[in-house]
């Protein structure tokens, strides 16, 4: 068994604050999921000082290749690259695998079906630079999308990316994700980008991978903020692990 590096001492969040994904993972469960549930926000109220994860080799090359101007080759070499690269742990080592598999995902299913005029736009957020979270029912859901597209000084769209393995987005999980891109985009000033440019990419799910805003946003809307209540009421009940 492969088992992860072990965590520094958990910091404590005393204001309810979820991510995306976290989030989109959390509504998805069926409410008879409450052990899973519970997990959900254990993590996110005691998030490990341990800042490495899965997929962070592959968060970072799918990023970078909107900037580049998306080449498929390129995708397909930092793959090669990866599964070459053999040294460290043994965890490390499965870490580039599983980062290698998502970047052939992409590169085998998404990259086709994303509109090419993107291409070379995106710029990848700077180092130390932390985005605002956008508020919803006293939970600060933290979207922070992974690449933001410029057309000369003019921000035109928002990338980002849904890396959890074994647990796809249904496609309701994945419109409420891009409402959220979307009106987090809205709370930035960024008021009139087209549908079509804000992304959620679901990059390990076989079946839809892409997702925009909805048209039809009340219903959704109103789940997302009865979703975030429940959050909110819970947690200063929830206990670490």
């Amino acid at each position: 068994m492969i088992s992860r590096p072990p965590p520094r001492p958990a910091r404590t969040r005393d204001e309810p604050r979820i991510s995306l994904n976290k989030l989109a993972q959390y509504v998805d469960l069926p409410g008879g999921a409450a052990g899973r549930r519970r997990e959900i926000l254990q993590d996110s109220k005691f998030p490990p000082e341990f800042k490495g994860g899965r997929y962070n080799d592959a968060r970072r090359t799918i990023s970078n290749w909107f900037v580049a101007g998306g080449d498929p080759q390129r995708l397909v070499e930092a793959a090669t690259r990866l599964r070459r690269n053999r040294t460290g742990t043994d965890w490390a080592v499965n870490d580039r695998d599983w980062s290698a598999t998502a970047i052939e995902a992409f590169q085998q299913l998404v990259v086709h079906a994303l509109d090419p005029s993107i291409m070379g736009l995106g710029r990848t957020r700077r180092t130390g630079v932390a985005w605002r979270t956008l508020t919803v029912a006293r939970v600060a859901v933290s979207v922070a999308p992974d690449v933001v597209l410029y057309e000369g000084a003019h921000v035109v769209g928002l990338v980002k990316l849904h890396l959890v393995a074994n647990h796809p987005m249904s496609d309701e999980a994945g419109d409420l994700a891009a409402l959220l891109l979307q009106r987090w985009a809205e709370q930035e000033g960024w008021v009139d980008l087209s549908p079509e440019r804000l992304i959620v990419i679901d990059v390990l799910n076989g079946r839809r991978q892409l997702f925009t805003p909805p048209r039809s946003t009340v219903q959704r809307m109103r789940r997302i903020e009865e979703t975030c209540a429940e959050i909110a009421r819970q947690w200063a009940a929830i206990e670490g692990r």
